[in-house]
Formats: structure tokens, sequence, C-alpha cells
């Protein structure tokens, strides 16, 4: 489950990067739930970073857990 978690993160994350050059409105909250034994909700925050040029170009992302504590 742990590796199955880890390459879901992942392809996530290559995602976002990916998405970043053709979806400009991709930021925000994103919530989803792995299948796995009885579910893992996750969220998945997605920021503008102020890089200086005042462009704001750049993202950052973070996940966070709802059923865990």
């Amino acid at each position: 489950m742990r590796l199955t978690l880890l390459v879901m993160i992942a392809a996530l994350i290559s995602g976002v990067a990916y998405a970043q050059g053709f979806a400009p409105n991709i930021v925000g909250n994103w919530q989803g739930t792995l299948l796995q034994g009885k579910g893992l909700r996750l969220v998945l925050q997605v920021a503008k970073v102020d890089t200086g040029d005042g462009q704001g170009r750049d993202l950052s992302s973070s996940f966070l857990s709802i059923d865990t504590r």
C-alpha cells in the first residue's frame, strides 16, 4: 500500500508540473480518494509562488491526508 501511495503521489506531482504550461487555473485544492482498503482521502494544494519577477509562474504543491492524524 505504501508503494502504491508513493507512486500515486509521484504521478500527481508530475501531472501538476506538466499541466503548469497548459492549465493556468490549476491553483487551488484538489481532493481525491485512493481506493485501497477503506480508502484514503487526500487533498492536493497547489499555489502560485512569487519568483520575484512579478509574474508568479512557478507552482508549489503539498499533500494533506484528511483521514490520518
